[in-house]
């Protein structure tokens, strides 16, 4: 049993359990060693969406808490029920496992009313969409989900081949492309698909493309170039390789980027789409070069990746996006005293240009920053946002900059910020 309610107009004891059913009682008709059955039951399972969800674990009898080995876990339903609370109408809010909220109304046997759905795990992956008001996340909980910003829902939901961490939508936003893995060391037995990563059409969440797998560690990152010919995957091996489309949402890989001595956390590409900077667990900012001259005087180029070493010869630069913890224009938002790792992503607004623009944060303390583009002074003025429990795990700016977007890791919600003008 996880929740009992007592109704107090109808004089009736409700309760629910790991099964994934609610069961209405009448005390009044109990007498001891007697054996009383439900007035009357609803079984959530016929609902709540059973391919996706994988439910959560319970204890198993006789034991404390649940091994961490995933094959010897019980699960329970996922429309297993951990709250609940009625009116006097007889309308009963249910609050599931997997953060979903169902109202039931007692007098009928409708199919429940979903108020509310969400990831129900560790939260990193978030993206908006390139030209709507839309974003798409994906979790620990091996979903990814898009969802609708002005009513506050969410569209689709498909199941993943592993816990998610991190997505981007397609310069048209017709793809979106999933980076598979988790944080740290994996727990119980190795996920065979972790380092992973796959191609989804953005409408239906169908999966199109499925690349060789490389890696073996978490994609931390992945970024579509601008022009939309290829996409960077980061991953913790301390690797990012880059793959370029052939047709119909293939891709191919071409280039093994090789020179980071920690785990890559993200990348960007430039605004013309020939060169990337990426950053890594070792405080590293690394620049590369796509495309060099044939050197046979006919002034035409191939893809030939490299490392730029002189990070003078980037200084100039124009990024498409800037989501790389380090350099000159985000040397600002560190705080004193910080180690590095106290920030866990950043976004540049769309709008910015070299001089002037919004520069956000995401950080381990709960708080999302705001701060002035290019954020160049040493613990640089801010405005903080509160909400989020610890910690802040992503952040992005819609189209148009009309909103901004976080990520909590262990709250597993997403904040919408409005971004206005000349104001709080």
């Amino acid at each position: 049993m996880t929740a009992l309610w007592f109704h107090p107009g109808r004089k009736l004891l409700i309760s629910s359990g790991d099964d994934g059913f609610i069961h209405l009682w009448d005390p009044q008709g109990w007498s001891r060693g007697s054996s009383p059955a439900p007035v009357k039951s609803f079984d959530l399972n016929k609902w709540v969406s059973k391919e996706y969800l994988r439910g959560m674990p319970v204890k198993l009898e006789g034991m404390g808490e649940a091994p961490k080995d995933e094959d010897k876990v019980k699960l329970g339903s996922p429309a297993a029920a951990h709250s609940l609370y009625g009116d006097e109408e007889g309308h009963l809010l249910v609050g599931t496992v997997c953060n979903e909220i169902y109202e039931i109304d007692l007098g009928q046997d409708e199919p429940p009313m979903c108020y509310m759905q969400g990831h129900y795990n560790e939260l990193w992956g978030l993206s908006a969409h390139p030209s709507r008001q839309e974003f798409a996340t994906v979790s620990e909980d091996m979903t990814l989900r898009t969802w609708d910003m002005a009513t506050r829902t969410m569209k689709n939901m498909a199941r993943l081949d592993g816990p998610g961490r991190s997505c981007t939508y397609s310069p048209d936003g017709r793809y979106i492309a999933v980076g598979i893995g988790t944080g740290g060391k994996a727990k119980g037995r190795p996920n065979p698909n972790e380092g992973k990563w796959l191609l989804y059409d953005a409408e239906e969440l169908s999966l199109l493309f499925e690349p060789p797998q490389k890696r073996s560690e978490r994609i931390a990152d992945l970024k579509f170039s601008p022009d939309g010919r290829f996409i960077a995957v980061g991953s913790a091996d301390n690797f990012v390789d880059v793959y370029m489309g052939i047709e119909g949402g293939v891709f191919e890989h071409r280039a093994e980027l090789k020179g980071h001595s920690s785990y890559v956390r993200k990348v960007d590409w430039s605004a013309d789409s020939r060169s990337l900077q990426s950053c890594c667990g070792a405080y590293e900012l690394l620049y590369w070069r796509l495309w060099q001259d044939k050197g046979d005087g006919s002034n035409e180029e191939v893809l030939r990746p490299r490392q730029e070493k002189s990070s003078s010869r980037m200084k100039d630069e124009p990024w498409a996006t800037h989501s790389c913890l380090f350099g000159w224009p985000v040397r600002g938002i560190w705080p004193e005293d910080s180690d590095g790792t106290d920030i866990n992503a950043i976004a540049r607004s769309h709008g910015a240009t070299a001089a002037e623009g919004l520069l956000a944060t995401a950080d381990d303390f709960g708080l999302v920053k705001l701060f002035r583009w290019p954020c160049i002074v040493p613990r640089a003025q801010c405005k903080e946002y509160s909400g989020h429990s610890a910690p802040v795990t992503n952040v992005a700016f819609t189209a148009a900059d009309q909103a901004l977007l976080a990520a909590g890791g262990d709250d597993r919600c997403v904040f919408q910020w409005q971004v206005t003008r000349g104001g709080r």
